[in-house]
């Protein structure tokens, strides 16, 4: 899953667009992340159903979801190479202030 850029730049980009756009991101929306990937891969959804051995109505649903299992994510992170736990992390840092601190306490 390596790339050229820093693994977690779908979100970087989605709140760009939506700092953009004055809108704000109160959640973060896994589906919508795994279809931005499909869309900068040039992929349908109709190919991602059909490589995580699903069918295409079945996989919009799944992709109007917000919140979806870690398995799936894990599936989705290694067929796409992007790793989406890492987009998780960076949206925890933003809203802890982008100070890296996620709230750990180090004892």
């Amino acid at each position: 899953m390596t790339e050229n850029r820093s693994e977690c730049y779908l979100l970087r980009e989605l709140l760009e667009l939506v700092n953009n756009n004055d809108e704000k991101l109160y959640d973060l929306h896994f589906g919508n992340l795994i279809k931005y990937q499909l869309q900068r891969e040039g992929r349908s959804v109709n190919w991602f159903a059909l490589q995580m051995n699903s069918d295409r109505s079945n996989m919009y649903k799944l992709l109007n979801r917000s919140h979806l299992d870690s398995s799936f994510l894990i599936r989705a992170s290694i067929l796409l190479r992007h790793d989406f736990f890492c987009d998780a992390t960076e949206y925890l840092k933003t809203l802890n202030g982008n100070d890296g601190d996620l709230g750990h306490d180090d004892k």
